[in-house]
C-alpha cells in the first residue's frame, strides 16, 4: 500500500458541500447527525461554521483528495451544548472528525487521517488539550481516540445525543502520531 501525502485545507462551504453531503448521508454517517439534510442545508451549515470566530471546518486530504473532515470549536463556545457541562482548562479545544466513506474511503488510513487533522490543529501551540464528544454508541470513534492516547471523561447528555467525552493531551498525541 502506498503511503498517501496528507495535508489539510479549509472547507469551502459551497464548493465542498456536494462531497460532504455524499459522505454524511451514507448509512455510516448517522453519528454526524446530518443524514436527512439536503445539499442546500449542508452548504448552509458549513457557511454558518465558516462565519463563526469560535469554529473551524477543514478537509484532511490524502494525495490532494478530501478524505476526512476535522471540525473544531472553542471548548468554551456558548453555542456548543458541551461547553455548559464541562469545566474547561486553558488551551482546551473541542474537535470532531468524520472519515470519508464511499469512493473516498481509504482502508487502513483512518488513524493516520485523524492524527493528521489533530496535529494540524495542534500546530497552534495555545491548544493544550483536545475535547472529543462522540456518541456513546460510536465505538469505532471511541476506540480510535483511545488508540491515539485519549482518556475517557464523563458521559454527558447533550440533548441531541449522549456523548462519551474523551480528552487528548497535546503532549500525548504528538509522540503517538509521529510514530505512524
Amino acid at each position: 500500500m502506498t503511503v498517501p501525502v496528507l495535508t489539510v485545507r479549509p472547507i469551502d462551504p459551497v464548493a465542498d458541500a456536494p462531497s460532504i453531503h455524499a459522505w454524511v448521508t451514507e448509512d455510516r454517517g448517522s453519528f454526524w447527525m446530518m443524514s436527512e439534510y439536503t445539499l442546500a442545508e449542508v452548504a448552509e451549515i458549513y457557511t454558518w461554521l465558516d462565519e463563526q470566530p469560535t469554529h473551524t471546518a477543514s478537509f484532511v486530504l490524502a494525495d490532494g483528495e478530501p478524505a476526512a473532515i476535522v471540525q473544531t470549536y472553542r471548548a468554551d463556545a456558548e453555542v456548543e451544548p458541551i461547553s455548559r457541562l464541562l469545566d474547561h482548562r486553558p488551551g482546551d479545544l473541542g474537535i470532531h472528525f468524520f472519515v470519508a466513506g464511499g469512493d473516498a474511503r481509504r482502508e487502513g488510513w483512518t488513524a493516520s487521517l485523524v492524527a493528521a487533522g489533530a496535529l494540524h490543529v495542534l500546530a497552534d501551540t495555545s491548544v493544550r488539550r483536545l475535547v472529543l464528544d462522540p456518541d456513546v454508541d460510536n465505538h469505532p470513534a471511541i476506540d480510535l481516540a483511545e488508540r491515539l492516547g485519549a482518556v475517557r471523561g464523563p458521559v454527558l447528555d447533550l440533548g441531541h445525543k449522549t456523548a462519551q467525552v474523551l480528552f487528548l493531551d497535546a503532549d500525548v498525541l504528538r509522540p503517538v502520531a509521529s510514530a505512524r
